[in-house]
């Protein structure tokens, strides 16, 4: 057998493809592409954990906010949002504070004030009506301009209140409407019992007793819902305006919290003492807490002070005195009426004794002291009426209209003319006292508020612009 040389004994026995299965001389595929093989393999995206170690595979953005300037700054932007939030929202409060006490001072309180005129006018000139009849034939002269001026009264109430109220307001113009609509007819049914009695003719009563049943039946009721309402609302604004503006409180002292947080991280990363710019905000902010809280806690002085010596017995003194103008006109009118002594009775003691345990609920209310003088005056007026009316009552129940009608509404000093107007003079005192106490607690209060919102505003930014000149000096050290 022939004998191989070294190179025929090393070359491979494969036909022509080396030991990697592969054939040297094979052409490369058709169309181009590269064989698989050959292709680079796909290497996953580097996790941002390493991302910072690999600057050449890290994005510009993901550089700067893991670098130490780029955390300062990110830091300095979310204080400086936290600072121009926390302004926003606590100026926000106070302006909705302040049209609180704007809409309480030039709209809600005006209303009940002239609701209240308007029954109390509706009423005296209800009285005196009903008085001029207990005479018979022609009134005195000093009866009729009493009634002519509670007309007049009650047309001017009703103007002041239709004023004041506004388009939101489609129940209280409802009511006004329709006490506009009865007064002239009740003024027109009075007028047409009065031309009746002074000649003497006995449908002048039914004219009268058909004017006061209107009154007495839908235009007092109308107008003392108004009241109520409007002395409602007073209320309810009054209840709203106690209360401080705790949310407002609570996002200060959190930025203030977290501004003194970043301070100290900053301090122990830096390994250098507090940043001033920052102590400055944090001093801002600070200030901008406190007259908060210094505000806050006047008004709810002012607005506890506005309750008990304003709102409470402002509303006792209100009822009071539509509860002796209910008492008067039973008076009166029962006498014209010439009715039962027992139905003249019932109606008057009803009212009577509500109005006496108002009186003193209020004279033993250590925390009213404006109007006490009136108050007293007023509880002694209405016990002299009472004995007044007692003595009335048992001339007429022994059958003495005259003498009874004398002392009803005679000109003594001591009848029941005298005290009843004595008592309502009483009352408008102290209701006049009361309301000014009122107006004068929420003006202190207004003002005390006047350059709150615009002050907080002002240093929110100042602390902004603080946070950010802190920033610039340490960045400017990365430079």
């Amino acid at each position: 057998m022939p004998r191989t040389t070294g190179a025929q004994k090393h070359e491979p026995a494969s036909f022509g493809f080396n030991r990697f299965g592969i054939d040297p001389s094979a052409a490369p595929p058709s169309g181009g592409d590269e064989p698989e093989w050959l292709m680079p393999r796909a290497r996953k995206p580097l996790s941002r954990k390493y991302a910072k170690y690999y600057p050449n595979q890290a994005s510009a953005a993901s550089d700067l906010a893991l670098s130490s300037p780029g955390k300062l700054v990110i830091a300095a932007l979310a204080l400086i949002m936290l600072c121009l939030g926390a302004g926003a929202v606590t100026a926000s409060s106070i302006s909705s504070r302040q049209d609180q006490l704007d809409t309480l001072i030039a709209s809600t309180e005006p209303i009940a004030s002239s609701s209240l005129e308007l029954y109390s006018a509706l009423s005296i000139a209800d009285a005196a009506a009903s008085t001029a009849f207990v005479f018979g034939g022609i009134e005195p002269e000093d009866l009729r301009a009493r009634y002519l001026g509670a007309n007049f009264d009650a047309s001017r109430s009703l103007v002041n209140a239709s004023s004041q109220v506004g388009d939101g307001d489609g129940n209280a113009q409802r009511m006004l409407a329709e006490i506009s609509m009865h007064l002239p007819m009740y003024a027109g049914l009075v007028e047409s019992a009065r031309a009746n009695n002074r000649v003497g003719n006995p449908v002048g009563a039914a004219y009268l007793n058909e004017a006061s049943q209107m009154m007495r039946a839908r235009v007092l009721p109308i107008s003392e819902e108004l009241y109520r309402t409007q002395a409602q609302r007073v209320a309810e604004s009054h209840g709203r305006f106690v209360h401080p503006p705790w949310a407002a409180m609570a996002t200060v002292l959190l930025v203030v919290v977290v501004l003194a947080a970043a301070q100290v991280r900053l301090a122990r990363k830096t390994q250098r003492t507090l940043n001033l710019g920052w102590v400055f905000a944090s001093l801002i902010m600070t200030l901008v807490l406190l007259w908060l809280l210094v505000v806050g806690l006047f008004s709810r002085a002012e607005a506890n002070h506005a309750l008990d010596e304003g709102v409470r017995p402002l509303d006792t003194l209100a009822t009071s005195r539509i509860l002796a103008q209910q008492a008067r006109a039973d008076e009166t009118l029962g006498l014209a009426r010439r009715g039962e002594s027992g139905d003249i009775e019932q109606g008057f003691s009803d009212a009577s004794e509500r109005l006496s345990a108002k009186l003193t609920e209020l004279q033993q209310d250590e925390r009213v002291t404006v109007g006490t003088r009136a108050i007293e005056t007023a509880i002694a007026a209405q016990e002299g009426w009472q004995d007044a009316h007692q003595r009335m009552a048992d001339l007429y129940a022994a059958g003495d209209h005259l003498g009874a009608a004398r002392i009803a509404v005679g000109a003594g000093e001591e009848d029941s003319t005298a005290q009843f107007a004595r008592l309502d003079e009483a009352l408008q005192d102290g209701i006049a006292a009361t309301r000014a106490e009122l107006r004068t607690s929420i003006t202190r209060a207004r003002t005390a508020l006047a350059f709150a919102a615009g002050g907080v505003m002002a240093l929110s930014v100042l602390a902004s612009l603080a946070i950010a000149g802190g920033v610039w000096p340490r960045l400017r050290e990365y430079q």
